[in-house]
């Protein structure tokens, strides 16, 4: 970062001037600018605080490494689990931008101890156990529409049994399993975009006590517009290459994160700065429609719909965002349908007997994948004629049983009749519904019918 107190190959020692990339520093030395180097000939200079923190993040870097092949398997399983999904594994993040970061987080800590913002000092260890990138991968999918269901997945492999706890102020939902030993936060930049307008999902997913590792969920228009050219050292299929998307107003040798990083070298206050987040801006909205497009051709050639006409990445129920809120902890009773079956249910009990629940997670999302495959050429919803495919049995016997209490439970206008129900068919396109696929919950019919019987038991905060 500017600023940063650097000794270049010769010896020579200096404070970065200027950073646009790796591979372009200009660092001020005594003798003058140098410029162009590339970070072959800077090292950093680590300051005492940094000095501090090295052996606490090589010891956790030694940690994530014995973690990290089971970590990427998770993340093969789970992208090959979902239809046209990528999986994008990365190495463990090097020292100097950790230690640097967790430097300046260090002495901030400190100098808000001094002045009383913090009752307690922070430790070394307890900076570094907040640094949450270090094992990091991604899991790419096709369309936006696909979030979902990913971050369902990844619930699922992760942490099968966790239900909502939280909801940070940032926005955040925080997942936690019943026994309190692994947590998920999930962070929807699709529903709040960075200030610069880029979206992804993060999910920061705790793989060891006091352990997190970040995942993230990408569109590939979105991810080519960031990176660039790199997309192809990342394993990126060839037709999700930045020349192949066609992104009006991309620029190969300033893709966004480049922008981003000459963004970040500069000074609040310069006045390059409004410039280059405007560039920014209109790149990733350009990544947006540019996805939009794509995929409403794709879905005309396939002959295939959107039940409620919205765009995959404007809003509306079809945009990518994650609903999976507080209902996520009212698990399906053994009698609904989409409820994960007894294997699934049973075969993991944490992160520790992960491997088993990896083979459930992908036969169950390949079955799936092949009954929706199966029935789009008749429809996008459930309805009359393919409900059966996706149901289990309803239990109404409790409902049945409240038929008389019925006039007095809901709020009725004199002569209102209560007749026998011949079907009950959702108008909503469930499907598109990440609890319903992931088998989190009940077909529509069965919660119906929960919904009517706390109604008339006149439980709180149902609507009559």
């Amino acid at each position: 970062a500017v600023g940063r107190f650097v000794k270049l190959a010769d010896g020579t020692e200096g404070r970065v001037a200027k950073f646009r990339s790796d591979k372009d520093f200009d660092v001020a030395t005594r003798k003058g600018l140098r410029r162009g180097l590339s970070s072959k000939e800077v090292w950093a200079k680590l300051t005492p605080e940094e000095l501090e923190l090295e052996p606490h993040f090589i010891s956790r870097l030694q940690s994530f490494g014995e973690m990290l092949p089971d970590f990427n398997a998770t993340i093969d399983a789970i992208a090959g689990a979902l239809p046209d999904a990528v999986s994008i594994k990365a190495p463990l993040k090097g020292a100097p931008r950790a230690l640097e970061k967790a430097g300046e987080k260090l002495a901030n800590a400190r100098l808000k101890f001094q002045i009383g913002q913090l009752s307690e000092e922070p430790s070394p260890a307890e900076i570094i156990a907040g640094l949450h990138d270090i094992m990091r991968g991604s899991v790419l999918v096709d369309s936006q529409d696909q979030v979902m269901t990913a971050n369902a997945a990844i619930l699922a492999a992760f942490a099968h049994d966790s239900a909502h706890v939280a909801t940070l102020k940032s926005g955040g939902n925080v997942y936690r399993t019943a026994d309190g030993k692994v947590e998920i936060i999930i962070e929807d930049r699709f529903n709040r975009p960075t200030p610069a307008g880029y979206s992804d999902v993060q999910l920061k997913v705790q793989v060891a006590p006091g352990h997190y590792a970040e995942l993230q969920v990408h569109i590939p228009e979105m991810l080519a517009a960031k990176e660039g050219d790199i997309v192809k050292e990342m394993g990126v299929p060839e037709r999700y290459w930045p020349e192949n998307l066609n992104i009006p107003g991309f620029d190969p040798a300033m893709p966004g994160h480049k922008l981003f990083e000459v963004y970040r070298s500069l000074l609040p206050e310069s006045p390059e700065r409004p410039a280059l987040e405007a560039r920014m801006s209109d790149l990733y909205q350009a990544a947006k429609d540019t996805h939009a497009a794509r995929i409403a051709a794709s879905a005309s050639v396939r002959g295939t719909f959107r039940t409620n006409g919205s765009s995959p990445v404007s809003g509306g129920p079809a945009a990518g965002s994650l609903p999976l809120g507080p209902s996520i902890q009212s698990r399906p009773d053994s009698t609904a349908t989409g409820s994960p079956d007894s294997s699934m249910k049973n075969s993991a009990s944490g992160p520790n007997s992960r491997g088993s629940i990896l083979g459930v997670l992908t036969n169950y999302f390949s079955t799936l994948r092949a009954k929706s495959q199966g029935n789009s050429a008749q429809s996008a919803s459930i309805t009359t004629a393919n409900i059966r495919d996706y149901a289990g049995t309803v239990d109404v016997t409790e409902l049945a049983a409240m038929k008389n209490r019925l006039p007095g439970a809901f709020n009725m206008t004199p002569g209102t009749k209560v007749v026998p129900l011949a079907k009950l068919v959702s108008s909503k396109d469930e499907l598109k519904d990440p609890q319903f696929v992931a088998g989190l919950m009940a077909d529509p019919r069965q919660r119906a019918a929960g919904w009517m019987v706390k109604a008339i038991r006149g439980e709180a905060g149902v609507n009559k």
